[in-house]
């Protein structure tokens, strides 16, 4: 078993949830998606600059995260989604 500390996570989140804030600033109709890898818990946001891009990913280990409609606090419920997917993945979360 893979094992990961929650502290990570939220570091990952954050720092790309600062950035794909960023990128979208600069422009209307940029977007992001926040992106995980389970296979090695990596982080990411994906940026477009509008609503006809997207990526494909070829690996069922790179799944999108989802704020479940919570818009109070984007960056917990991506956590939260985060650790949801590691842990049905098979991964332990430490604290």
């Amino acid at each position: 078993m893979k094992e990961i500390i929650r502290k990570e996570i939220e570091q990952q989140v954050r720092e790309e949830l600062k950035e794909a804030r960023a990128f979208c600033s600069y422009g209307y109709g940029r977007y992001y998606t926040m992106m995980i890898d389970l296979s090695d818990g990596s982080i990411w946001s994906d940026h477009f600059l509008d609503c006809e891009t997207w990526k494909e990913y070829h690996s069922e280990n790179i799944v999108r995260l989802s704020t479940n409609g919570m818009i109070d606090n984007v960056g917990s419920a991506y956590i939260d989604d985060a650790v949801d997917k590691l842990t049905t993945a098979g991964w332990i979360v430490k604290k």
